[in-house]
């Protein structure tokens, strides 16, 4: 057999991951965040403090320039490919934070999306086509764009635009926010292991202590770019535009990510008064 040098212990580990500049942050993220001692897990430290210091090195590996080169990359790529096939690309700046992959299994009980390849956050396809089809869905007018979106049923077609991944402009700021869940104990047992809620409480009661859970959120501000391609080129001209205006409303009505009950998400594309004339009236304007 092969020498196979040895990994280096955890806290030999942990400590160069921490003084590196320029190290992919979903990498460090995903496998390498540091909640992890020699004597094995451990999360009992302020974890808002652990989220500054991972926000703080974002930054930092955003200076440099193997990474800012990376994400200009993949904008020309992109930019490229909607060139060649006359597709439309929408700027959106975002009004709030933004925060996407929350669910994503992760130490801090809340994971985050990373793209593999420049190590920023951004938005997958399948996600902003999703938030388009949803706000068609509560304007009550799906039928209106089943043919740009397709059917929600894989199986029985396709739709006529395809929706390319959103990135940053340019490499954005991290920040850490928080999730306070005022009744877990009701939320999370078991009905019948609920500490208050067991027979003479039947419902959540305002007598549990809260439980800070930190997260992590792309600051507002952020300018994304979102890039739609046309499938049939007779009717691109007119596909493009309907999509960039239901977009551009379902951005700005509903929010994209995660947490957009409480204002999480909201984008305003710049320039969108031309889009607007092309989405079907009367759009039912303050529903939200």
């Amino acid at each position: 057999m092969p020498d196979i040098a040895p990994l280096p212990y955890r806290k030999q580990l942990r400590d160069t991951i921490r003084a590196a500049t320029a190290l992919h942050p979903g990498l460090v993220y995903e496998r390498f965040f540091p909640c992890w001692e020699d004597d094995g897990f451990d999360l009992h430290k302020p974890l808002g403090q652990v989220l500054d210091v991972f926000c703080s090195q974002f930054g930092r590996t955003g200076r440099d320039p193997s990474f800012a080169g990376l994400l200009a990359a993949r904008h020309e790529r992109l930019t490229g490919l909607v060139r060649a096939r006359h597709g439309l690309e929408l700027s959106a700046t975002s009004l709030s934070p933004l925060a996407s992959g929350l669910g994503i299994d992760h130490p801090t009980e809340n994971g985050f999306v990373f793209d593999h390849g420049c190590g920023v956050p951004y938005l997958p396809g399948s996600t902003i086509k999703g938030l388009c089809r949803a706000w068609a869905v509560i304007c009550g007018r799906e039928r209106h764009v089943e043919e740009l979106l397709g059917p929600a049923s894989v199986e029985e077609g396709r739709g006529r635009v395809i929706f390319l991944p959103a990135y940053p402009a340019a490499w954005p700021e991290l920040i850490s926010d928080v999730i306070c869940n005022h009744h877990r104990d009701y939320y999370g047992a078991d009905p019948g292991k609920r500490r208050y809620t067991r027979n003479e409480f039947p419902t959540c009661m305002d007598i549990e202590s809260p439980i800070p859970v930190t997260h992590l959120a792309v600051a507002a501000g952020t300018e994304f770019l979102f890039r739609i391609l046309p499938m049939v080129r007779e009717t691109a001209t007119d596909d493009l535009a309907r999509t960039g205006a239901l977009l551009a409303e379902a951005l700005r009505e509903l929010g994209i990510g995660a947490r957009t009950a409480v204002g999480y998400g909201v984008m305003e594309v710049e320039d969108n008064s031309q889009l607007a004339e092309t989405w079907e009236k009367p759009i039912m304007s303050g529903i939200i």
